[in-house]
């Protein structure tokens, strides 16, 4: 799923240096891979989805997808390790899907 979104990167990084690009700057999402997996949970064939809807649902889903990276950041700092995993990710989630 997340190759599905995530554009292929040309440039290359040290761990430190990708580390940093990862938290302050994710890869761009593909949108059109975003929309076509909406409109792939559609159950009428005649549900559109409109210019606007179409501008702002790869928005909402690139926030969370920085916000899910800043609060597992947050929780690995917390229990003093310098990996970031998925305990921590899983740790964060609940709160998050309700924030959103």
């Amino acid at each position: 799923f997340i190759k599905l979104l995530l554009h292929s990167s040309k440039k290359t990084y040290s761990f430190p240096d990708r580390l940093h690009y990862i938290v302050m700057e994710p890869p761009p999402l593909d949108q059109k891979a975003i929309i076509e997996l909406v409109k792939s949970h559609f159950t009428d064939p005649k549900t559109k989805i409109s210019p606007e809807a179409a501008h702002l649902i790869p928005k909402v889903v690139e926030l969370f997808v920085k916000e899910a990276i800043h609060r597992s950041l947050k929780e690995a700092q917390s229990e003093q390790t310098e990996l970031v995993d998925l305990r921590h990710l899983e740790k964060i989630l609940p709160t998050l899907l309700m924030d959103f």
